[in-house]
């Protein structure tokens, strides 16, 4: 349900085109349809939930909060054309983007002892950057200018290197996942595409 309720809230408040190659919910139905259609699966989702754990959906409505205030965040900082440091986009991150993933862990522990996780900080970034998508070719070559400038795109290529490399082995180290070595081959090539 996250796909059909959160990421149009996302796309609506970044103003998104695309979302996977597909047109954004809100371009096709208008705001109105996708707003409340998306508030409707999200309560759908909680209602789901009660049963489940009686801590489920404290873990739930945590997690949204984190979500809100990640959005929060990115948007303050697109707005006010504010760069943040590190340290506060990965807090961004986390909020934004990792929170579906903490949830999901969260949730699953509940029923589990297990403590570790390491895919977190890899999706965000990638995603973050996947979705980046510019309609004037001259505002997107100067960003780009200033970003290989800066040694931007390869310091992130950097990082994520070495996250995938670290997700790569605690896969190995757990008996391997063809699946999720699937998506990391898949977001590999999409970043080759986008140059990262």
């Amino acid at each position: 349900m996250k796909f059909l309720f959160l990421d149009r809230f996302d796309d609506i408040q970044d103003e998104a085109i695309m979302r996977c190659g597909f047109p954004v919910t809100h371009s096709v139905y208008g705001l109105h349809y996708s707003i409340n259609a998306a508030n409707y699966l999200q309560f759908l989702a909680c209602e789901k939930l009660i049963n489940l754990h009686p801590m489920a959906i404290k873990i739930v409505i945590e997690q949204f909060m984190e979500y809100y205030r990640g959005q929060g965040m990115d948007l303050y900082w697109k707005e006010k054309f504010i760069c943040p440091k590190e340290e506060d986009y990965n807090i961004l991150a986390m909020r934004k983007s990792a929170w579906l993933i903490i949830m999901v862990v969260k949730l699953m522990k509940l029923f589990s002892t297990y403590e570790e996780d390491i895919m977190l900080k890899f999706l965000t970034i990638i995603q973050d950057i996947l979705k980046q998508r510019s309609k004037n070719i001259e505002v997107k070559r100067y960003c780009v200018k200033i970003l290989e400038s800066y040694g931007s795109f390869k310091y992130t290529k950097d990082v994520l290197d070495e996250l995938e490399k670290k997700i790569r082995t605690e896969i190995d180290r757990l008996g391997g996942n063809p699946l999720l070595v699937q998506l990391l081959d898949d977001y590999r090539n999409k970043m080759l595409k986008t140059r990262i």
